[in-house]
C-alpha cells in the first residue's frame, strides 16, 4: 500500500488565470503549497493538464524539481484515473486543490491517521460540518473507490469527488476549532483573494512551515469580509494582422497612459510600425483591456530566432492590484510555446520586477542584433539556459 498526495492545478482559469504561479514571498503559489505539504512519508505530485496553457507551469515545476503529471484539461476525473492507473486497489490518494494554500503536512497526516484507523474508503476535512474556514479542504480515498465510482457527469468530471459520500459520517472532526473561523475565506479564487493571501503570508517569517492553525489565526486578525465583483479575465494572444478594430483602439488607448500622444497619432503609429505577424498579448477584464505586451520575432542570424518584448503595460488603475502576475505569466507562457529565447530592455528600477518572473540580466549581448541603449538593461528569459 502506498500513499499519494495529489495537488490539482491548472493555468486556464477565467476567474484568475495563472493563479498557481502568482508570487507569494519567495515562492510561486503551487511551489509554496508543495513545500507546505511535502513529507518523506508519502509521495507528492502536482496534477496538471496536457494543454499548452500549462507548459509554463510545468517548465517551472521542472526547474524547481517538483514532480508533476499531465492529463486531460477539462475532465479532471479522467486525469486522476490516468495518473493512478498503475496503483493497487488499497493505495491511498489525498486530493488537494492548488488554490487552498493554508493546508499543510500536519493536516494531511492528521487526515491520514483518521482514515487508516476508520478503515473506510473515503473521508474528508472541510467546512461542511465544521467551523473550519472555506479553503481548508483535504479529501482522502482509496484508488478502488475512485475506480468503482462510474459517474461521469459534468460536475464529476470537473470536481472528481462530486458523487462521493460527503455525509457527516465521513467528515473528519478537527480538535480545538474556533467558531470565528467559519467566517473566513482562505481560498484563492479571485484577484482580491490573492491580495489577502499574499498579505497574510508576508506577515509570517516561515510561510512554508508555519502550521495551518497558526496561519488561520493570523488570517483572522486581518481578514475583512468583502463582496467581490464576479470578474472574468480573458486572455488573447493574436498576430497584428488578426486583431479586430476594437483590439487596436483598446491597445492604442492603453498606450496613451505611457506615451502622451493623442489616439489619432497612436493609431497612425500602430498602422505604420506594427508588423503583421507580431504577437499581441492582451488581458481583458470584463471587456476592458487592462494589460498588454507586444512580442516581436527577431533573428540572431539567418537560421536562429528569438523574441523581443517591446511593450509591457498595465492599466494605471490596476498597477497596485498584482495584475503583473497574470501579464508576465501570460507572456512567459507564450514564449515557451514559441520554443524561442526572449529578451527585453528595461530601466534599473524595473530589473528586480522582471527577476521575480525568472528573467535574468544579460551581461554580454554582442551576439544579439538588438540596439543597445546606455540607460537600459537587457534581460533574458531563455528556455535553453
Amino acid at each position: 500500500m502506498s500513499t499519494h498526495v495529489v495537488i490539482q492545478s491548472r493555468s486556464s482559469s477565467n476567474r484568475l488565470p495563472f493563479k498557481s504561479l502568482f508570487k507569494i514571498d519567495k515562492y510561486f503559489a503551487i511551489e509554496l503549497l508543495y513545500k507546505r505539504v511535502y513529507s518523506k512519508k508519502y509521495k507528492t505530485t502536482v496534477l496538471t493538464s496536457h494543454d499548452n496553457s500549462d507548459d509554463y507551469l510545468c517548465y517551472l515545476l521542472n526547474k524547481k524539481k517538483i514532480k508533476f503529471f499531465r492529463g486531460n484539461l477539462h475532465n479532471v476525473k479522467k486525469r486522476f484515473l490516468s495518473f493512478s492507473k498503475k496503483f493497487k486497489n488499497d493505495d491511498i490518494i489525498v486530493r488537494l486543490t492548488g488554490d487552498n494554500l493554508l493546508v499543510d503536512r500536519n493536516l494531511v497526516k492528521y487526515g491520514l491517521k483518521n482514515f487508516i484507523s476508520a478503515k473506510k474508503n473515503y473521508l474528508f476535512i472541510g467546512n461542511k460540518f465544521s467551523n473550519l474556514p472555506y479553503g481548508i479542504s483535504v479529501e482522502i480515498f482509496r484508488y478502488s473507490y475512485l475506480k468503482k465510482c462510474k459517474n461521469f457527469s459534468k460536475l464529476d468530471k470537473e470536481h472528481v469527488t462530486y458523487s462521493f459520500d460527503k455525509s457527516k459520517k465521513n467528515n473528519i472532526k478537527i480538535k480545538d476549532e474556533k467558531k470565528e473561523w467559519k467566517k473566513i475565506n482562505t481560498t484563492m479564487d479571485y484577484l482580491e483573494d490573492y491580495q489577502i493571501v499574499k498579505k497574510i503570508f508576508e506577515k509570517v517569517n516561515n510561510p512554508a512551515s508555519i502550521s495551518w492553525k497558526k496561519i488561520i489565526d493570523v488570517f483572522f486578525k486581518v481578514f475583512e469580509k468583502k463582496i467581490y465583483n464576479k470578474n472574468k479575465f480573458t486572455l488573447i494572444s493574436n498576430r497584428s494582422k488578426n486583431l479586430t478594430k476594437k483590439n487596436v483602439i483598446d491597445i492604442c488607448s492603453l498606450k496613451m497612459q505611457e506615451w502622451k500622444y493623442p489616439l489619432k497619432e497612436q493609431l497612425k503609429y500602430f498602422k505604420n510600425n506594427f508588423k503583421k505577424n507580431e504577437i499581441n498579448n492582451m488581458i481583458y477584464l470584463n471587456n476592458h483591456l487592462v494589460g498588454y505586451t507586444l512580442l516581436k520575432k527577431k533573428k540572431f542570424d539567418i537560421k536562429k530566432s528569438y523574441i523581443l518584448i517591446d511593450t509591457v503595460i498595465i492599466d494605471k488603475d490596476y498597477r497596485k492590484k498584482n495584475l503583473s502576475n497574470i501579464l508576465m505569466s501570460f507572456n512567459n507562457s507564450e514564449i515557451i510555446k514559441s520554443k524561442l529565447p526572449s529578451y527585453l530592455r528595461c530601466k534599473d528600477q524595473h530589473v528586480e520586477f522582471y527577476k521575480k518572473f525568472y528573467w535574468k540580466k544579460v551581461i554580454n549581448a554582442k551576439y544579439l542584433n538588438i540596439k543597445t541603449l546606455k540607460n537600459l538593461n537587457l534581460m533574458s528569459f531563455n528556455l535553453f539556459n
